[in-house]
Parts: C-alpha cells; sequence; structure tokens
C-alpha cells in the first residue's frame, strides 16, 4: 500500500535502508552481544545502567541551575535552582553507590506499580456499567 500523502511510507524507508543492510546486520548483531553479556553478568549491567541515570540526572540538573539562574523572579528561579541541585544531588548518589541507587530505585518503581495498581482498582469499582470498569480492574492484574 503506497501512501498518497506525499510523506515517505515504510516501503521507501526500507529502499534506503537497503544499501546499509550490512550496517544493520552488524548492529543487530552487536546489541544481541550486548544483550547476553548483560544476561551473563546483571549486577555489571546494572552498575553500568545506574551510573547512566546518575549521569543523565547530573546533566539535567546543571540544565535545571542554569535555567533557574535565567528566569525571572526570585521564586521561581530558586525553586528551578533547588530542583536542580537536587538532581545533581541524586546523580552524584547514584554514581558513587550505584548497587545502593538500584534497590532505592527499585523500590520506588515497585511502590509506583503498586500504588497504580490499587488506584485501578479503586477506579474499576467506582466507574458505572457501561462505563468498561471491568477492564479498569482487570487491567490492574
Amino acid at each position: 500500500m503506497t501512501s498518497t500523502s506525499g510523506s515517505p511510507g515504510l516501503g521507501s524507508a526500507l529502499v534506503a535502508l537497503r544499501p546499509k543492510w550490512g550496517w544493520c546486520v552488524a548492529l543487530g548483531i552487536g546489541l544481541l552481544v550486548a544483550g547476553f553479556i548483560a544476561l551473563l553478568s546483571v549486577v555489571a549491567a546494572t552498575v553500568v545502567t545506574v551510573w547512566w541515570v546518575g549521569a543523565m540526572m547530573i546533566l539535567a540538573g546543571i540544565i535545571e541551575i542554569v535555567h533557574g539562574f535565567r528566569m525571572k523572579g526570585w521564586g521561581r528561579a530558586i525553586l528551578w535552582t533547588i530542583i536542580g541541585a537536587l538532581y545533581v544531588f541524586g546523580g552524584f548518589f547514584a554514581m558513587m553507590n550505584p548497587l545502593l541507587a538500584s534497590v532505592v530505585l527499585t523500590l520506588i518503581l515497585g511502590v509506583a506499580l503498586i500504588i497504580a495498581g490499587i488506584a485501578r482498582i479503586v477506579l474499576g469499582f467506582h466507574l458505572k456499567a457501561g462505563q468498561h470498569g471491568g477492564w479498569s480492574f482487570f487491567r490492574a492484574w
């Protein structure tokens, strides 16, 4: 099926990738190898992942602080700067102790999923018949 709106479709994208198929295969093989290495050493993969998240938090915190200094009005500037400082602090915490940070991140994720599940169950009970309350309740499980 071709697109009549003038935007390139999947077919034209595949045609453009055909000369580069070797790179696509090499990338796929590289990702498979990286995945198997990560499965063999879950602790090392966790440490690397937490380091990556920590580095991104530090970068985001620096950007927040810079943005805070560019804000007009002290209230907003202080708020942005404090948020940025918390990001930087959290990023350094994650990079200095990645195993503890992974435990904390897993705990936060678990609590968030439990709260989301409880909220979905409550929503399922409060929806009236015909408003898909059963599906909402079912998706919580």
